[in-house]
């Protein structure tokens, strides 16, 4: 067996974007092995489940909900069924009144368990009138 020379980390060049085909030392119990980046990169996609979820995205939709609401309470209140068949709710994309100028959304959530979109708000001026408030929300879906 030949000897190893003793090399110290410091004496060792940078190396600032590492290749595919770099090629790194790894220990697997007592012995040493050798792997490449490409490997590393592949093997923690895969862990991390990086592969699954840009799958999945390729897939993604997303959907417009009208809702109406009754605010002569002078809140908002809204617990609607958001579920898809296929599909799972990821983020409210956007949301916005439409019809008034005195309310606003306290509020607004995605439960993952249930499906349902919740919004909360209330009217901002000390005047309560029977009046519906329109609210438009996006909803962003991927595939299950």
């Amino acid at each position: 067996m030949t000897e190893i020379e003793l090399l110290l980390m410091e004496k060792l060049a940078a190396k600032e974007t590492p290749a595919d085909t770099d090629t790194m030392i790894v220990a697997e119990g007592n012995k040493l092995k050798k792997s490449t980046i490409a490997q590393l990169v592949t093997f923690l996609k895969e862990k991390l489940g990086i592969n699954s979820l840009n799958s999945k995205l390729n897939g993604w939709k997303v959907e417009n909900y009208k809702l109406e609401v009754n605010s002569s309470t002078g809140y908002i209140g809204v617990n609607k069924d958001i579920s898809l068949s296929g599909y799972k709710p990821v983020c409210i994309a956007n949301y916005w009144l439409y019809n008034t100028s005195w309310y606003a959304i306290n509020k607004i959530w995605i439960d993952y368990a249930t499906q349902k979109l919740s919004v909360a708000g209330r009217h901002i001026n000390n005047s309560q009138s029977d009046e519906y408030v329109i609210i438009f929300v996006q909803i962003l879906y991927v595939p299950v």
